[in-house]
C-alpha cells in the first residue's frame, strides 16, 4: 500500500508539471470531492510556495470543518496531518488540534489544549515552528476563553506561551501585528495589574487587506475577534471611554469594521446624520480608487453616478471558495429585482471558467456575469480568487473578506453612508 501511494504521488507530481495555479486549485478540489484525499493533498502541497494561493484553496475545507462540522472535511484533515510525505502536513496539525478541541467536552478540551501547548513548546525548542502554529495558538486560546474553560493560572500560562510562539512562526507580518495586539489585550485581561510595557501596534489599510486572507478572522466563522473588536477591547483595558474621539480613531484604524462595530457606531450616532456623512467620507479616504479600466467602468459608472453602491465579485468555476459564495449572490439578485435594496447593484466577473453558460444554467444563476481574459485580469491587478469589492458612489472601493456575509456587509455600507 505504501509503495502504491508513493507511485501515485510521483505520477501526480509529474502531471502537475507545467500546470497553472488555477488548474492545481481545481485539481485539488475535484479530487477532494471524489474522496481521493491523497491526490488532493499532492495538489494542495504544490501550492505551498504562495501562502495566499494555498490559503485560498485550503480555507474552504477549514470553513466546512469548523463552521459546518462537515465529516468529509474533518476526515481530510485527519488524513493530511498524518502523512509526513507532504511538506505541508505539519501546517495542518494546528488546524486539526483546533478542530479536536472545538469538538471536545470541557475536561477533554483542557487536556488536549495542555498537550497541544506542550507540543508547541517542544517544536519551539527544535526551531520547527510553521506559519500556522502562531495563528492557531491564539485561536485555540480564544476558543477556550469563549467556552470559559480556563482558570486564571492557565489563562496567563497559555497566553504567555502564545507570546513566545508567534514571533517565531514566520507568519505574515500583518498577522503577526494582529496576534501581538491580541496577546497584549489578553495578558491585560488575565492580569489587570500587569506592569509590562507593551509596544504600540499600529495598523495600515494594507494590513487590513492582508488579514482578509485568513479564515479565522472572518466574521462568519467567529474563531477570532475582528480587528475592530480587538481595538475596542484594547480601549477598555486602557480605561478609555467609547466617546466620539475613540470612534474616530477606531474607524480610522480598522478601515473595514465588523458587523457589531457598525451596529454600535450607527446606534451611537443615529441622530447625527451630518456627522455620519462626514465620517463616511473620511473613512473612504483610506479606500482605494476604483479601477480606471473600461470593462469595469462600463458596468459601474452609470450606477455610481446615480448614488448607487456596487458590489463586484471576481470568480471562476475552477475556484471552490468562489463557487461556495455564489448562492448568496443569487439571493441578492432576487432581492434587487424585487426592489428591496434600491441603493445597491451587483455585477460579477468570471475568469477562466469552462462551460460558463452551462454552469450558470445548471445552478439556476441569473445574476450579471461578465467574462474577462488574462490581460484584463492583469490590468485590474486581481491576483487571488474570489476577490470581492464594494464600490461607493464617490468612486472608492474596499475589498471584502472571503467566505463571509459579503452581501450583508455591502448592504450595511450602502445604508450607513448614503
Amino acid at each position: 500500500m505504501k509503495y502504491s501511494l508513493i507511485a501515485a504521488s510521483l505520477i501526480c507530481s509529474l502531471h502537475l508539471f507545467g500546470q497553472s495555479t488555477s488548474d492545481r486549485m481545481r485539481g485539488s478540489m475535484e479530487a477532494y470531492n471524489k474522496g481521493d484525499f491523497h491526490t488532493s493533498c499532492v495538489y494542495l502541497d504544490s501550492l505551498s510556495s504562495n501562502l495566499k494561493w494555498y490559503n485560498n484553496s485550503f480555507n474552504v475545507r477549514v470553513h466546512r470543518a469548523i463552521e459546518n462540522n462537515d465529516t468529509q472535511a474533518i476526515r481530510f484533515f485527519d488524513y493530511y496531518s498524518s502523512h509526513p510525505e507532504f511538506e505541508t502536513s505539519e501546517w495542518v496539525q494546528p488546524v486539526k488540534a483546533y478542530i479536536n478541541i472545538r469538538q471536545a467536552a470541557q475536561t477533554e478540551a483542557n487536556i488536549l489544549a495542555i498537550e497541544y501547548y506542550e507540543w508547541l513548546e517542544q517544536k519551539l525548542k527544535e526551531g520547527d515552528i510553521n506559519p500556522y502554529d502562531g495563528l492557531y495558538s491564539i485561536a485555540i486560546y480564544d476558543l477556550l476563553e469563549k467556552r470559559q474553560l480556563l482558570t486564571p493560572e492557565l489563562r496567563l500560562h497559555f497566553i504567555k506561551k502564545c507570546s513566545s510562539i508567534v514571533p517565531k512562526s514566520d507568519v505574515d507580518p500583518s498577522v503577526e501585528k494582529y496576534a501581538q495586539l491580541y496577546i497584549n489585550v489578553a495578558i491585560h485581561k488575565a492580569d489587570p495589574h500587569t506592569v509590562e510595557d507593551f509596544q504600540e501596534v499600529a495598523f495600515t489599510p494594507q494590513d487590513q487587506r492582508n488579514l482578509l486572507f485568513y479564515l479565522l478572522m472572518d466574521e462568519e466563522v467567529q474563531a477570532l475577534p475582528t480587528l475592530g473588536e480587538l481595538l475596542t477591547e484594547k480601549a477598555k483595558t486602557e480605561s478609555v471611554s467609547m466617546d466620539e474621539s475613540t470612534y474616530w480613531r477606531w474607524m480610522n484604524l480598522t478601515v473595514n469594521p465588523s458587523q457589531s462595530s457598525l451596529d454600535l457606531y450607527r446606534e451611537a450616532f443615529a441622530q447625527e446624520q451630518d456627522f455620519l456623512d462626514t465620517t463616511g467620507a473620511y473613512i473612504q479616504r483610506y479606500w482605494e480608487p476604483v479601477w480606471n479600466v473600461p470593462i469595469v467602468e462600463e458596468q459601474t459608472q452609470k450606477h455610481t453616478l446615480n448614488s448607487t453602491w456596487v458590489l463586484i465579485d471576481f470568480w471562476g468555476t475552477w475556484c471552490a471558495p468562489c463557487v461556495d459564495e455564489l448562492p448568496q449572490y443569487q439571493r441578492l439578485q432576487e432581492r434587487l429585482e424585487n426592489g428591496e435594496i434600491p441603493q445597491l447593484h451587483l455585477v460579477t466577473f468570471s475568469y477562466g471558467s469552462k462551460d460558463l453558460d452551462h454552469f450558470l444554467q445548471t445552478n439556476g444563476y441569473d445574476f450579471k456575469v461578465v467574462e474577462i481574459n488574462y490581460d484584463q485580469k492583469h490590468e485590474l491587478g486581481i491576483h487571488s480568487f474570489p476577490s470581492t469589492y464594494i464600490v461607493s458612489p464617490s468612486g472608492r472601493m474596499l475589498q471584502l473578506p472571503t467566505l463571509t456575509d459579503k452581501v450583508g456587509a455591502a448592504e450595511i455600507w450602502s445604508q450607513l453612508f448614503q
